[in-house]
């Protein structure tokens, strides 16, 4: 704050930079909002999925519990190609998780367990709701990365800026009021002295 010049440019100067933090802090609050309330219902949405992946694992554990030896699943299934969908939110770039291509060896169905069919599509279930709760976790850490800048920038504007150019502007319009108030008086003097002469 010392190293404000007491001119009116710098007056000028100051006034201009104060419009434009408070117009721009609006926005950064605005995009506050909008990033906690997305994370919330990311959050609420990642829940959601990890109910369903317990329920399929419970499932799952049911009937695979009977049998004794374990099965490879992995020589059945391949996993071709995950699809995403980028999107943009207040400026921040995630993905969402849209659909698993998975292809199926084919296999002899009277050679083959009976719960195979049921055991590769429970498989697959599974798969897609790790995929999307991994999804979410990433796109949740984007943003609440975003939402810790914004906030910092928040508080820099409401905190800092706005005050450190409110207090700026105090001290030049005091010291410029001086100065008038010095010239009016000084003019005051050389009149009488004029007059005196």
């Amino acid at each position: 704050m010392s190293d404000v010049k007491l001119t009116k440019t710098e007056l000028k100067v100051q006034s201009d930079s104060l419009k434009r933090y408070k117009r721009y802090l609006p926005t950064l609050v605005l995009k506050q909002q909008q990033l906690q309330l997305v994370i919330n219902n990311l959050r609420a949405q990642q829940r959601d999925v990890m109910t369903k992946r317990r329920k399929v694992i419970e499932e799952l554990e049911r009937w695979v519990a009977v049998f004794v030896d374990p099965f490879a699943f992995q020589e059945y299934i391949h996993i071709e190609n995950i699809v995403f969908e980028e999107e943009n939110i207040a400026g921040v770039d995630i993905e969402n998780f849209i659909d698993l291509e998975i292809s199926v060896k084919p296999y002899d169905i009277l050679t083959a367990p009976f719960w195979l069919e049921r055991g590769i599509a429970a498989l697959e279930e599974s798969i897609k709701l790790n995929i999307t709760i991994s999804a979410l976790e990433e796109s949740i850490r984007k943003l609440q990365y975003e939402l810790q800048v914004t906030i910092q920038r928040v508080n820099l504007f409401d905190q800092i800026l706005i005050p450190r150019a409110k207090e700026n502007i105090r001290k030049i319009r005091i010291f410029l009021g001086d100065q008038q108030t010095a010239s009016v008086v000084r003019g005051k003097i050389a009149k009488r002295k004029l007059v005196e002469v």
